[in-house]
């Protein structure tokens, strides 16, 4: 009798997966088990594997072929445009380099083998493996739900739930013939595909509901309300007050003013307090009745924004708006009333505001603010006032010289104060209010900004007294910013004690601040007189910032000479280490100019070592002529941004890779400055 053993029996797939089953199990008890070393479970899950490997290497399909990657089809891509995972899967790899023409097997053992080490990979926290069996699982089966079910839930578990969705939608696709009820992976990717389906955004936490219906208009979600009754009883609930606080009426929405029931209605969906911001931008038939229910229901307002009302008498006398911080008005055909009388100036209603006003914008002043100085509103707690007026053609020659120094009584912590179009005479009367008391005119006035569309002329004695009154809100210590924009043809003498018509004025020895960080100017004064304007600032190193304007060249003088002038006279500026932007406009230097005589401006620019911002625009310029003028500055500057409305198109984005070149930034469109500036501490 031999004594030899007889050979084992081959391992069959079925074996495999078995044995390769108990391994994962044991693994998943050492895992659960905290006094269990983890190499325990390493180690069963890596044979589990081995065994599951050799299981689908004896499948028919695998022709002892190793497969790697495929690199022509991405399920993800595919799914982004809304293409079909099923048709995708049932293509031949013709485009990339994996040596096999057929790969579809329909050994439903191979596919839980791999279903298996797919989960074998996602339990030992290698995703990528695990996806790599996924796939392969719907490029071997795509008429099967396994593989669509693995990588569906592979990408829920890292966060990507929109492919997730589309995985379990490709599966149950490509078993549209096969009732739901047909096997448990068709039912799980049913279950699993309305767990996924987006859900109403209305039913999503409040602290979600709430950010994405703000982007929308209180006008737009009062219509999105019709959509059902859940949304409207949603968003009108107390939780979301905050989406009907900003009530901003557009300029052509209402044909009609709404009526006092809607009112009332969306008020209360605000909660208590009502609205925050009411704008009003048209107020076409809104009559005082339906303003003063907007206001009397919102009394923690802090935003009143009134264009055009037909009414805005505003005559409450209560005293409820105590959190209003910011009023604005504009009006229309102001027959310019009393005080206070209807459509007249509200004096009351901002008087009642006092303890909390902080910004207030007027268009067309009160006529009584020229003569009556008792009619202004004390406001002690305003920081910024614009304030203009609106006139009609025929009104404009007969212009009334503005009492600005009244003001400072009124609102004495003011910061910054914008004096715009069609006020272009100030007064200094009356000379008792800050005569020997210049230090208590506005301790805290930090922007001037003064706009005239007028030219202002000092052989006009108005003009003249004018330009005096800005010299001395110049001398305000605590002013830094400072914004002129008017025209005057005598551009040379402005702001140079020149001005013989004032001789009674002491001006002169009022010393322009020193804490002035920036002038910005749209018509060109002299240099001498910037010189007596910025000098101060330029030796204390505050003046980061300033504009030169040129004057237009005379009509009978060589092109460029009145150019090459004015920049000369400002050699006292050259190399001023604190700026660092700086605006030139309206130059025009000769055509031909071949020498640093004839272009001074870039070898001027590259004095100052800090510049790195440069604002430069010159209509006196052919496209090509000024390019040559920028590429000139960047040869002999270190700037970073240059800022030209001049250039477009095609020079644009050819100066652009120029400038990249040098490592600038150009920008076409100058900044426009915000109002209220924002102010450094």
């Amino acid at each position: 009798m031999s004594s030899s053993r007889a050979p084992e029996p081959e391992l069959t797939m079925a074996d495999l997966i078995d044995t390769s089953r108990i391994r994962i199990k044991t693994a998943r008890t050492f895992n659960s088990t905290m006094h269990i070393c983890g190499t325990s479970a390493t180690e069963n899950y890596e044979r589990a594997l081995e065994l599951l490997t050799m299981a689908m290497r004896s499948c028919l399909c695998a022709r002892g072929i190793e497969h790697g990657k495929c690199t022509c089809k991405y399920f993800e891509t595919i799914c982004d445009d809304r293409g079909s995972i099923f048709r995708s899967a049932m293509r031949d790899h013709v485009d990339c380099e994996v040596p096999w023409k057929y790969s579809k097997c329909d050994d439903v053992l191979h596919i839980e083998a791999l279903d298996l080490r797919a989960a074998t990979y996602e339990a030992m926290g290698k995703l990528d493996l695990a996806i790599k069996d996924a796939e392969w699982m719907v490029e071997l089966a795509p008429q099967l739900p396994d593989g669509y079910l693995r990588l569906g839930n592979l990408a829920r578990l890292q966060g990507n739930e929109e492919y997730a969705w589309n995985m379990y939608q490709s599966g149950i696709d490509a078993n549209m013939i096969t009732g739901e009820g047909s096997s448990p992976k068709l039912q799980q990717l049913h279950a699993l595909r309305r767990h996924a389906l987006k859900k109403d955004p209305v039913c999503l936490p409040a602290e979600i509901v709430g950010p994405i219906f703000s982007y929308l208009s209180w006008i737009e979600i009062l219509r999105i309300l019709r959509v059902s009754k859940q949304w409207k009883r949603v968003l009108t609930s107390p939780v979301h007050g905050g989406l009907w606080r900003d009530i901003v009426f557009p300029h052509r929405f209402w044909e009609r003013a709404p009526l006092p029931s809607q009112l009332r209605e969306i008020l209360s969906w605000a909660g208590d307090g009502g609205a925050r911001r009411i704008v009003i931008n048209n107020g076409n038939g809104f009559t005082d009745p339906i303003v003063t229910q907007l206001l009397e229901a919102s009394p923690s307002l802090e935003y009143l924004k009134l264009n055009y009302v037909s009414d805005p008498s505003l005559r409450s006398t209560k005293k409820i708006w105590n959190q209003l911080r910011s009023f604005t008005i504009r009006m229309s055909h102001y027959d310019r009333p009393r005080v206070d009388s209807p459509r007249g100036f509200p004096r009351t209603f901002l008087q009642n505001a006092t303890s909390s006003l902080e910004h207030l914008d007027l268009e067309d002043m009160p006529c009584q603010w020229y003569h009556e100085p008792s009619s202004l509103p004390l406001l002690p707690r305003l920081k910024t006032l614009r304030m203009s007026e609106h006139l009609h053609m025929d009104d404009r020659t007969d212009y009334t010289p503005f009492p600005i120094f009244p003001l400072s009584v009124a609102f004495p912590r003011l910061e910054q104060l914008w004096i715009d179009s069609d006020i272009p005479y100030l007064t200094l009367e009356p000379l008792e209010i800050w005569r020997g008391k210049w230090d208590d005119v506005w301790p805290h006035l930090k922007v001037l900004k003064f706009n005239c569309t007028e030219y202002l002329d000092s052989i006009d004695i108005d003009a003249a007294i004018s330009h005096s009154t800005l010299r001395y809100l110049m001398s305000v210590k605590s002013l830094q910013h400072l914004r002129l924009d008017f025209k005057s043809l005598d551009w040379n003498d402005l702001f140079r004690g020149r001005h013989s018509l004032l001789s009674h004025l002491d001006v002169a020895q009022y010393t322009p601040s020193r804490n002035l960080r920036s002038f910005i100017l749209s018509s060109p004064i002299s240099p001498g007189g910037a010189r007596t304007l910025v000098s101060n600032a330029i030796e204390t190193g505050q003046l980061t910032s300033f504009d030169i304007v040129f004057p237009e060249d005379s009509p009978t003088g060589n092109i460029g000479v009145r150019s090459i002038r004015h920049l000369k006279g400002y050699e006292w500026m050259r190399g001023a280490p604190s700026i660092h932007t700086l605006g030139c406009y309206k130059f025009s230097f000769p055509l031909d100019a071949e020498t640093d005589e004839d272009l001074p401006l870039p070898q001027f620019l590259a004095t100052f070592p800090n510049l790195r911002t440069l604002k430069i625009c010159s209509w006196e310029y052919s496209t090509p002529e000024f390019i040559d003028v920028v590429v000139a500055v960047l040869e002999v500057t270190r700037l970073e941004t240059i800022y030209t409305p001049c250039v477009d198109g095609l020079f644009f984005d050819q100066l652009r890779e120029t400038a990249q070149d040098y490592g600038v930034q150009l920008l076409a469109d100058i900044p426009k400055e915000q109002w209220p500036m924002p102010l450094e501490p």
